[in-house]
Formats: structure tokens, C-alpha cells, sequence
């Protein structure tokens, strides 16, 4: 079957959307892969060599002549950059730049160009065509462009179009008020033959906002046998992600806690932050800590499972502010996956109520910190008891393996599709 990947994100195994769909969709060999996006970054990945890239700078560069935008080509994993991140490219400095300082004209720039419509044109329509997907499949994100890319190809193709909602983004547009994209987010959720949500809360709520059927899916675990090798100190934990919604204020906080230990106890913990994200001058001295804690910038997914494997505890991390929590109750993060299958012990540190701490509540083994109070006490009892490390860890493997084992993952979107196209 073919399946037609769109994303505003490139399919790169570097970022959070490229990792996932390289989760979902590698090794499945009765489907044929590929993926219209709206970034320059280049894709990096060793399942989809076809690609169709829209960008805002080329719409801006043919105003006048917008039957030049959209580029289309191929591209074999033997000629990708599996390496090379986007953190230090010109496009990436600006959408920091620009989350970080929530530059609002700059987003009505951009809602204007996609809504437009001039885009859509004789190139992108003549690439559906000869492509011909069966199904569209797409993160439910930027409802302007994500409608009418499902209007071009169940018009042009007949596609079944599924979608994935990663995060509670409806609620966001509801504040906003933006009419139009609140009734083009509505029209993708009543439309759309199949839908994915990320976490239980989230299916349950938009089951009965949207009063259609949602499906559970997350990313699958490969999952690594518990390390009993790892040197006795200094105990590591890893985070790996990024740092908004106000994770980096926890992570601050469990620097500190990390800090005040080190100085009362013979085994020492050691914080390691890996991210693309940029850090704030004000988080700096609060984020690395020496002796402590430090930030150690990006890698490549290869080496962050590399070091999450090494690591003794792995972290998941949440905000407590209420402007943050309400962002991120529904969502269910890509990391936990990841911290799931890295054979490690899995510490959480976030709120009540929110839909990533509920879940890992839930997996046994995993430590759930719901008071930033308790930080430096819950680490304590590892730097007191190290065994409890494995002992823990232990328990989270036999979790993933029951229940998001990558392979089961695999099999269940395998099926879910070729039932989807025998209705």
C-alpha cells in the first residue's frame, strides 16, 4: 500500500515528528513511503526516499509566480546525514527565536501564506496524482494547510487520510479564537477516516468533543536489557528533550537537588541535559551546575539511545505552572517511549493531572515525583540504596514489553491501515 507522510516538520530522524514516524513506519514492508513537508531541513531517515517540500520562503520569493513553489525529490538513506542536527541551522535559530519570544506577527505571516491557497498548484497536484496514495497520513497540526492537503488527495486520489494527534491543540486554537482554524481543525477531525491520539485522557476527551471513535498509539519500545555493569558513582540521569513549557525550570530545580546531595553524600548523581533547545541566559548558571549538572547540547537519536542505555536513571520532566500544565495536560510525550526502552530507571517529576505523569503512575517500576519538595528525597533513597536502580528498571522492561513493544506497535498500525481499506 502506498502511504503519503505529511508533516510540516522533514521526515529526520533527528527531531521528535521524523524520530516517531521512523518508529512507525521502518521495516514495514508492505507499505511504500512519501512525505510532503514545509521545512528546508533535509530528511534523514532509512525508510522514505521520495519527497515534496513546500517552504514559506518559497512562497515569499514567487508571490507573483506561485506555480514555481514546491520542489520535488528523491532522496536514498545512503545519501543522508544521519549526523548533522538542525539546532545550528538558520531556519532552526529563527523557530527558537521565535516559540521562545511567541512573535505573534510572525505567526500571521505564516497563517496567511498557507491560507492563501496559492500553493497548491499544478506541481503539487501532478505529485499526488503520480504517487497515488492510499492513505494520507498526518500529525493533526496547522489545520489550514493539514485541510486542504486532505481535500487535494481524497479529490485527486481517493485517499483514506489518518491522522495522529499528538497534542491537545484544539483547546489552544478555543483560546485563541482564530475562527478560521478552529473550523478547519473541526472539519480534519469529522472528515478524516481514522484518528490516532496520544494518551487515554486525550482519546477520551476528543471522543466526546468530536463524538467519533479514537485510538490509542504511541511510539514503540525497542527495549534494552538492564545494565548491571554501570559504575557505582556517580549515579547519572539523562534527560533528553527539549526544554519549553517550562521543563527547564524543573530541570533547574533537580540541578539544585542534585547540588544539595553531592555535598552530604559518599555516592554522588550527575545530571546530563541533552537538547536542541536553546537555553535562556537566566537558566545558564541554573542548568549547569559544576559538579552537578550540565547541558550537553544535541546528538544524533543514534547516540541519545546510546547514552540513555548507559544511564542509570532517565528523566521525564513536567511543569507545575498552571499556564503550562494547561498546554500539556493531554499530551503524551515521544521521550517516554524512549525512557521506557532505555533498560534504566525511569524517574518522572511533574503535576497531578496531566496525561504523561498519569500514564507512567501506571508502569511499574517507574518513580513519579508529584512535588518538587520530594525531589531531593526521592533521589536521596538511590544515592542510600543503588540496587533499588536495577530493581526498578527491571520492572519497567517487563512493562514495555507487555505493552508497547516496538514490533506489537508495528503490527497494530499494519493492521489498522489494511482494515481501513477494505471498508
Amino acid at each position: 500500500m502506498r502511504i503519503l507522510v505529511g508533516s510540516k516538520n522533514a521526515w529526520n530522524d533527528m527531531n521528535a515528528v521524523g524520530n516517531t514516524l521512523s518508529n512507525w513506519f521502518y521495516a514495514q514492508e508492505d507499505m511504500e513511503f512519501s512525505s510532503l513537508y514545509s521545512r528546508s531541513q533535509l530528511p534523514a531517515n532509512r525508510v522514505c526516499s521520495d519527497y515534496f517540500r513546500i517552504t514559506e520562503t518559497q512562497m515569499l520569493k514567487n508571490i507573483f509566480t506561485p506555480e514555481k513553489v514546491g520542489s520535488h525529490f528523491t532522496l536514498c538513506s545512503d545519501e543522508m546525514n544521519f549526523e548533522a542536527g538542525s539546532s545550528g541551522s538558520t531556519e532552526r535559530r529563527l523557530i527558537d527565536f521565535v516559540k521562545e519570544h511567541s512573535l505573534k506577527p510572525v505567526y500571521a505571516l505564516s497563517d496567511k501564506l498557507w491560507a492563501d491557497g496559492r500553493w497548491v498548484n499544478e506541481r503539487l497536484k501532478n505529485y499526488i496524482k503520480e504517487f497515488n496514495p492510499d492513505i494520507f497520513f498526518s500529525f493533526a497540526t496547522e489545520p489550514v494547510v493539514l485541510r486542504k492537503r486532505m481535500e487535494l488527495v481524497k479529490e485527486l486520489c481517493n485517499s483514506k487520510c489518518v491522522l495522529f494527534v499528538a497534542d491537545d491543540v484544539y483547546s489552544v486554537f478555543l483560546k485563541d479564537g482564530k475562527k478560521r482554524v478552529i473550523g478547519d481543525f473541526e472539519w480534519c477531525m469529522n472528515n478524516a477516516d481514522y484518528i490516532y491520539a496520544a494518551g487515554e485522557e486525550m482519546f477520551k476527551e476528543y471522543s466526546e468533543t468530536f463524538k467519533r471513535d479514537f485510538h490509542f498509539l504511541c511510539k514503540g519500545c525497542e527495549v534494552s536489557p538492564v545494565g548491571r555493569d554501570k559504575p557505582a558513582s556517580p549515579i547519572r540521569l539523562v534527560y533528553a528533550g527539549n526544554l519549553f513549557y517550562g521543563r527547564d525550570e524543573i530541570l533547574a530545580l533537580t540541578a539544585q537537588a542534585v547540588e544539595s546531595i553531592n555535598r552530604q553524600s559518599e555516592t554522588k548523581l550527575f545530571l546530563e541535559i541533552y537538547t536542541a533547545s536553546p537555553v535562556a541566559d537566566t537558566m545558564q548558571s541554573r542548568l549547569n551546575v559544576e559538579g552537578a549538572s550540565k547541558v550537553m547540547g544535541a546528538r544524533p537519536y543514534s547516540q541519545i539511545v546510546e547514552i540513555m542505555r548507559q544511564a542509570h536513571i532517565v528523566l521525564q520532566v513536567e511543569s507545575f505552572d498552571k499556564a503550562e500544565i494547561e498546554k500539556v495536560r493531554l499530551s503524551f510525550s515521544t521521550k517516554i517511549s524512549d525512557c521506557l526502552q532505555s533498560g534504566s530507571a525511569v524517574v518522572a517529576i511533574g503535576p497531578d493531572g496531566i496525561s504523561s505523569i498519569e500514564y507512567l503512575k501506571k508502569v511499574g517500576g517507574a518513580t513519579v515525583i508529584t512535588d518538587t519538595d520530594s525531589i531531593a528525597d526521592v533521589l536521596s533513597d538511590f544515592t542510600a540504596n543503588p540496587s533499588l536502580l536495577s530493581e526498578y528498571a527491571e520492572k519497567t522492561n517487563k512493562f514495555a514489553l507487555e505493552n508497547i513493544e516496538i514490533k506489537t506497535v508495528r503490527k497494530k498500525i499494519s493492521n489498522d491501515f489494511k482494515s481501513l481499506l477494505r471498508k
